[in-house]
């Protein structure tokens, strides 16, 4: 039994003609009949009384009873439903690490607020370690390397690798009238060593395989940094870079997104890849599993998948080329 044999018999028990009701329902009375047959074989009993016009059994007339008000209750549900999920839509809700904001997030706040006015989003933090992937208190999470395993993903960034951003002023302020060759030479060869009196921005006190990365990237060169200054804290650390204080690590697309509007001024942010390693680096939107996304949440990553397109092309065939270096 399911509702859509309720909804046959409420229109034949109705209209008390087969007829009718296979035109009212868009079916072949034969079709309609059969339906019928197999649900009265399923209750065990009679529904219908095959004159003209039908006539319901005793049985027919306490089963019309039940199916008006199941039908009726199905229908309130549904109801219930929609007006939830349209006061929900209202809302979309995102999480981002304690460690730092994604890169983009004011400009993606901003554009998504002037496409969809109605719609109030809401940031808030999550700690990926402590993180349950039960819990209700967001829609969508900004998920940096390692993923969440408790988190179904959608990549937004599937491959990336390593660069190396900092002040044009403090290479110049570090090698004096040679800083134009070393520029050069690093960009060429793309080789951490050849900054080597170069100050860094480090991180500190954190575990997990996020500031494990500059990390590793050191150890392939072989490479001890000079150490500008050490926070727990990715954000303060790009807005020392910002101020020329030191070098950070990072995946390209990030770094780029960071600085893209520092990379065309009279003091540049010069990001230099470097050649090795080659990470696989997933950037992504983390969401409960099994969840069925809303339409608020489906247009965020459908816009969010716009933006970061026209970052990408922005520097199309620049020296800042996403395209060049991500296969």
């Amino acid at each position: 039994m399911n509702f859509l044999s309720l909804e046959y018999f409420l229109v034949v028990a109705e209209e008390k003609n087969f007829t009718t009701a296979s035109n009212q329902l868009y079916i072949s009375q034969q079709a309609l009949s059969a339906h019928l047959k197999k649900l009265e074989e399923e209750l065990g009993t009679q529904l219908f009384l095959r004159t003209r016009p039908l006539e319901l059994t005793e049985a027919g007339k306490i089963f019309l009873d039940g199916t008006r008000r199941i039908l009726a209750e199905r229908d309130n549900v549904l109801s219930e439903l929609r007006a939830a999920q349209q006061i929900k839509e209202q809302k979309l809700v995102l999480a981002v690490s304690t460690f730092e904001a994604p890169p983009l997030l004011p400009e993606i706040i901003e554009q998504f607020a002037k496409r969809y006015p109605d719609v109030e989003i809401e940031v808030t933090k999550r700690i990926k370690d402590k993180m349950d992937g039960a819990e209700d208190g967001f829609d969508l999470y900004f998920d940096f390397p390692p993923l969440s395993s408790k988190l179904e993903h959608i990549p937004l960034v599937d491959r990336d690798c390593f660069c190396v951003a900092l002040r044009r002023s403090l290479i110049q302020s570090v090698y004096g009238s040679e800083w134009e060759s070393v520029l050069r030479q690093t960009r060429s060869r793309g080789d951490l060593c050849c900054l080597k009196e170069v100050p860094f921005l480090l991180l500190k006190g954190r575990s997990g395989r996020i500031p494990q990365f500059s990390q590793d990237v050191f150890g392939a060169y072989g490479f001890t940094p000079v150490i500008g200054f050490q926070s727990d804290n990715g954000d303060l650390n790009s807005m020392l870079c910002l101020q020329g204080r030191g070098a950070q690590i990072g995946s390209y697309f990030y770094e780029r997104s960071r600085f893209y509007r520092e990379l065309d001024v009279e003091d540049p942010i010069c990001l230099i890849p470097l050649k090795k390693p080659l990470y696989a680096e997933h950037i992504s939107l983390g969401y409960r599993p099994g969840k069925c996304l809303s339409a608020v949440e489906r247009n965020f990553i459908s816009m969010l998948r716009e933006i970061l397109q026209q970052h990408t092309q922005m520097f199309s065939g620049g020296p800042y080329d996403l395209t060049q270096i991500i296969p």
